[in-house]
């Protein structure tokens, strides 16, 4: 049910606040899963008048809500958790600053985990950093039973990997959707740091896409950006950016940042307009993630869909001496 969004559909077709039949229509297309339960809840909420209520109520408070229940329960004979969870939907699809709902959610973390990030201005390549420099003699002070064996360093490396892993901030680009929203809403003088670590996930995320595996962030790995649309949609709303061109918005997101002052979205932009490791080499030859360009600038085109998962990513365009020439300007 969470990946109902409501407040997209309520925007885009303002009359299924009380056009029960349209809305159903919508749900089906949409959600072609989605349980007759689930569709009977919401569809009540919009039939009944509900749905009016709350688009109509100045402040949604316990009271209102325990009698938009009770309603349920008196005139159809339902009650639970889905009526409770449907309710929820249509309040949220009224309330909800933003229509993504990784937009509206809270942070992975607490606040003051949130402050200790920006505070470090550094992300999980240093985390693993730090995990290299540890050597075999810290294994063993730190595992004083184990042997020299290599099964037995295997675990002990594991063990520290792990709880290194555990301190991360962002294990996924959602995560990184997030936890940056929240401190873009929140924490207006750390700009320049959330646009750039919207663009470092994204970045990150270009390495599985390019069936490079830098084994960064935890998810599962995703073979296409189709995959990350709602991540991808979310970032867009929030910076008010239309394009399904990720190259794009990455420079885009680098650009803001830069704007806010945060010097290291200067040096990747730089870096990236120089093209000094060519794009479509790269990946070939090194990696060191602090090697790679933060986007193709061979593929730059208002018209290019990344969500498109036929196209041949590798092989898009070479560099001509005109981008070089337009993007040296740029520098």
């Amino acid at each position: 049910m969470d990946e109902i969004n409501l407040k997209q559909i309520i925007t885009e077709f303002p009359d299924c606040v009380t056009n029960g039949a349209k809305l159903k229509s919508i749900l089906l297309d949409t959600y072609p899963e989605i349980s007759k339960g689930i569709i009977n809840a919401i569809l009540i909420i919009s039939n009944s008048g509900i749905a009016k209520e709350i688009q109509n109520s100045a402040n949604i408070d316990k009271i209102a809500t325990d009698r938009w229940l009770k309603k349920f329960e008196n005139d159809y004979c339902m009650s639970g958790s889905t009526v409770e969870k449907c309710l929820q939907l249509w309040i949220n699809a009224f309330t909800s600053k933003f229509m993504s709902p990784l937009l509206n959610a809270s942070p992975t973390v607490s606040e003051s985990k949130i402050y200790d990030w920006i505070a470090r201005k550094e992300d999980d390549d240093e985390i693993d950093e730090e995990f290299r420099k540890i050597d075999w003699e810290s294994f063993q002070a730190l595992f004083p039973d184990t042997t020299d064996s290599v099964s037995e360093r295997s675990l002990a490396q594991e063990e520290i990997e792990n709880s290194l892993k555990n301190e991360k901030i962002c294990t996924t680009l959602a995560d990184y959707v997030v936890n940056c929203s929240y401190i873009i809403n929140t924490m207006k003088k750390d700009l320049g740091f959330a646009y750039f670590m919207l663009a470092k996930g994204l970045h990150i995320c270009d390495f599985y896409i390019r069936d490079f595996e830098p084994d960064i962030m935890d998810e599962p790995k995703r073979s296409t950006w189709a995959e990350y649309k709602n991540e991808i949609s979310a970032i867009c709303e929030l910076i008010s950016f239309k394009t399904n061109n990720v190259n794009r918005l990455i420079e885009k997101l680098l650009l803001l940042s830069q704007e806010n002052g945060y010097e290291a979205a200067t040096i990747a932009l730089k870096n990236t307009y120089e093209n000094e490791y060519p794009y479509e080499t790269v990946f070939r030859e090194w990696n060191d993630c602090n090697l790679f360009p933060w986007f193709d600038i061979t593929c730059m085109d208002e018209e290019f869909n990344s969500l498109n998962e036929e196209f041949d990513f590798e092989n898009y365009r070479t560099l001509t001496d005109d981008i070089k020439d337009y993007y040296a300007k740029k520098i």
